[in-house]
Protein backbone atom coordinates (compact mmCIF):
# COMPACT_ATOMS: atom_id res chain seq x y z
CA UNK A 1 0.00 0.00 0.00
CA UNK A 2 1.44 3.34 -0.98
CA UNK A 3 1.58 6.43 1.16
CA UNK A 4 -1.00 8.20 -0.99
CA UNK A 5 -3.46 5.32 -0.82
CA UNK A 6 -3.08 5.12 2.95
CA UNK A 7 -3.82 8.86 3.23
CA UNK A 8 -7.10 8.49 1.33
CA UNK A 9 -8.07 5.60 3.61
CA UNK A 10 -7.41 7.61 6.77
CA UNK A 11 -9.78 9.48 9.04
CA UNK A 12 -7.98 12.73 8.26
CA UNK A 13 -9.05 12.56 4.64
CA UNK A 14 -12.65 11.83 5.65
CA UNK A 15 -12.67 14.86 7.95
CA UNK A 16 -11.20 17.11 5.22
CA UNK A 17 -13.69 15.83 2.66
CA UNK A 18 -16.66 16.30 5.00
CA UNK A 19 -15.58 19.84 5.95
CA UNK A 20 -15.14 20.81 2.30
CA UNK A 21 -18.59 19.45 1.51
CA UNK A 22 -20.07 21.34 4.47
CA UNK A 23 -18.49 24.66 3.42
CA UNK A 24 -19.60 24.12 -0.17
CA UNK A 25 -23.21 23.67 0.99
CA UNK A 26 -22.99 26.74 3.24
CA UNK A 27 -21.56 28.78 0.36
CA UNK A 28 -24.37 27.63 -1.94
CA UNK A 29 -27.06 28.46 0.65
CA UNK A 30 -25.55 31.91 1.14
CA UNK A 31 -25.91 32.50 -2.61
CA UNK A 32 -29.59 31.55 -2.43
CA UNK A 33 -30.12 33.90 0.52
CA UNK A 34 -28.31 36.75 -1.26
CA UNK A 35 -30.46 36.33 -4.38
CA UNK A 36 -33.62 36.38 -2.25
CA UNK A 37 -32.59 39.53 -0.36
CA UNK A 38 -31.47 41.31 -3.55
CA UNK A 39 -34.62 40.35 -5.45
CA UNK A 40 -36.80 41.70 -2.63
CA UNK A 41 -35.00 45.06 -2.94
CA UNK A 42 -35.34 45.21 -6.74
CA UNK A 43 -38.62 43.47 -7.70
CA UNK A 44 -42.15 44.42 -6.61
CA UNK A 45 -43.99 41.23 -7.60
CA UNK A 46 -43.65 38.52 -4.90
CA UNK A 47 -44.04 35.75 -7.48
CA UNK A 48 -41.06 37.05 -9.44
CA UNK A 49 -39.06 37.30 -6.22
CA UNK A 50 -39.67 33.61 -5.52
CA UNK A 51 -38.94 32.64 -9.12
CA UNK A 52 -35.67 34.55 -8.89
CA UNK A 53 -34.88 32.74 -5.65
CA UNK A 54 -35.58 29.38 -7.31
CA UNK A 55 -33.28 30.38 -10.15
CA UNK A 56 -30.66 31.33 -7.56
CA UNK A 57 -31.00 27.86 -6.03
CA UNK A 58 -29.51 26.29 -9.16
CA UNK A 59 -26.02 25.51 -7.87
CA UNK A 60 -23.52 28.23 -8.71
CA UNK A 61 -24.80 29.09 -12.21
CA UNK A 62 -28.21 30.36 -11.04
CA UNK A 63 -26.89 33.45 -9.20
CA UNK A 64 -24.80 34.34 -12.25
CA UNK A 65 -27.88 34.18 -14.49
CA UNK A 66 -29.84 36.22 -11.94
CA UNK A 67 -27.12 38.90 -11.93
CA UNK A 68 -27.35 39.20 -15.71
CA UNK A 69 -31.14 39.70 -15.79
CA UNK A 70 -31.94 41.49 -12.53
CA UNK A 71 -33.40 45.02 -12.60
CA UNK A 72 -30.67 47.66 -12.71
CA UNK A 73 -31.68 49.67 -9.63
CA UNK A 74 -33.26 49.28 -6.21
CA UNK A 75 -36.94 50.03 -5.67
CA UNK A 76 -36.04 52.73 -3.13
CA UNK A 77 -34.03 54.56 -5.77
CA UNK A 78 -36.90 54.32 -8.25
CA UNK A 79 -39.37 55.69 -5.68
CA UNK A 80 -36.99 58.48 -4.71
CA UNK A 81 -36.84 59.75 -8.26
Amino acid sequence: MTLLASFFDSGTWLAIRNLLFFFLVVFWLSFVYWVYKDARRRITDPLLVWLSTLLGAVPFIGPLIYMLFRPPEYLDDVRER
